[in-house]
């Protein structure tokens, strides 16, 4: 599905088919999807970190996160959301209700029609997130957790 390309390749490609494309990308792939007439491209900066690529069983929507980058796309390419981040993406969670992103120092609730529910800050930099059918329990570094209720 998601395979590297050279930085060539990523500018040689149509600009209009650039998912992300951070300024200061070292490292860049194309996204292939099921239904999709092109690859899709990604250019991202980190060294040592490679695009989460989490599909919703739901929709078949891919929801990708990388760095501060955070994007959903159909299953034939088109774009649903994106977001940008105030620190990189850990984990993305898809569930029944919503899907939920855990930052380094964000979480992140977006709702099943692509809207944002909720963006909240982190006192600290996070570990894991519990998902839950009315909650969020978020556990950070040191030990603390936060849980934000809907």
């Amino acid at each position: 599905m998601l395979r590297p390309i050279t930085e060539d390749e990523f500018s040689a490609g149509d600009p209009s088919w650039r998912i992300i494309d951070d300024e200061h990308a070292r490292r860049f792939a194309a996204l292939g999807l099921p239904d999709a007439s092109h690859p899709l491209l990604l250019g991202w900066r980190s060294d040592g970190i490679d695009p989460q690529l989490v599909e919703d069983p739901m929709t078949g929507d891919t929801w990708i996160g990388v760095d501060e980058h955070l994007v959903c796309v159909s299953r034939a390419g088109a774009p649903r959301f994106a977001l940008g981040l105030a620190g990189p993406v850990l984990e993305i969670q898809v569930s029944h209700s919503w899907i939920v992103v855990l930052g380094e120092i964000q979480v992140v609730a977006v709702n099943r029609d692509y809207t944002l529910r909720t963006i909240r800050d982190l006192p600290d930099v996070a570990e894991s997130v519990q998902v839950g059918d009315d909650e969020l329990v978020v556990t950070l570094m040191d030990g603390g957790e936060h849980t934000f209720p809907f």
